[in-house]
């Protein structure tokens, strides 16, 4: 007999804690590689995450807590945002490599449509895509409104003023910033998302089931998911990538607006869309460097990247 109480697990005289509850959908994955089998020590000690054994098909077992990552050290002025300085939370268990301590995150308002927001190391040189990217010009009247705490929690959220639509929320959790792994995952304001390529896609609309695509530059043919299996023979698909990677996505919203959303890092990475809906963005090197597009038009979206 299982009772649940609300501090307690009672299961047949044995008093186990309670694990901090993270809705299903919620959940970002801490144990990402496809055909591995989590196990609790790991879970925990290992990666420093929750463990839940009794969970729906495909929600993660093994999952971050929504109060992992950074926290906010300093917030200042520049001339076309601000700069964020983010500190490791002590006492965390970095699920993959070692962890950056201190991270900066630039924010330039570039133009009333388009937005700039960087992670980088500022103590160490890391490898960035070797392109001439539009700078700053004049963002007078700006269509976003982008929201950082003055400290604790680090998260970052972007909202289009004139309809209160939050476009990026990344107060799920998860925030990593190692030597070889980093990790950001964000809310989404609608399961309207396309783009990401070059992938075999059965539609343009993506699949928000938990689905995961990879991307790296290598001459693949086009073809079907690869079948494999894992260790306990259950049987997993990889998916093909093709000639390229374009880490770009558009999303409709509820009221017909788009945006348009460019990670500049060229490493091997994938993504990771959730029914949230929510996406996960994981590379194993560069920095993290986006730019938004506001639109609110597809059309204009696609003029603006």
């Amino acid at each position: 007999m299982i009772l649940l109480t609300s501090a307690l697990f009672l299961i047949l005289g044995h008093v186990l804690p309670v694990m901090p509850q993270v809705p299903d959908n919620d959940r970002i994955n801490c144990f990402p590689e496809k055909g591995g089998i989590p196990d609790q020590t790991a879970c925990a000690a290992t990666r420093g995450c929750l463990w839940d054994a009794f969970h729906p098909p495909k929600v993660p077992s093994c999952y971050y807590s929504s109060d992992y990552g950074y926290e906010v050290v300093s917030k200042t002025s520049t001339v076309h945002g601000f700069r964020v300085q983010l500190q490791w939370i002590a006492g965390q268990v970095c699920a993959f490599s070692d962890p950056v301590e201190t991270v900066t995150l630039d924010v330039e308002f570039q133009t009333n449509k388009r937005l700039h927001f960087k992670f980088y190391d500022q103590n160490t040189t890391r490898y960035e895509v070797p392109m001439d990217m539009p700078g700053p010009e004049t963002a007078a009247s700006p269509d976003y409104e982008v929201t950082i705490p003055e400290s604790g929690l680090f998260s970052i959220s972007v909202t289009r003023k004139d309809t209160g639509t939050v476009i990026w929320d990344s107060s799920l959790g998860g925030f990593t910033f190692a030597d070889q792994f980093l990790q950001i995952s964000t809310k989404l304001p609608s399961r309207y998302v396309y783009g990401f390529g070059e992938h075999e896609h059965a539609t343009f609309h993506h699949d928000m089931a938990w689905r995961t695509w990879g991307m790296l530059t290598r001459d693949e043919s086009p073809g079907p998911a690869v079948e494999e299996k894992n260790a306990d023979d259950e049987t997993y698909y990889v998916e093909r990538n093709n000639y390229g990677a374009h880490p770009f996505y558009m999303a409709m919203e509820e009221d017909g607006n788009a945006h348009g959303v460019l990670l500049l890092n060229s490493d091997p990475q994938d993504v990771t869309f959730q029914p949230k809906p929510a996406l996960t963005y994981r590379t194993i090197g560069g920095v993290l460097d986006f730019y938004m597009f506001l639109g609110p038009s597809p059309e204009e979206v696609v003029q603006q990247y």
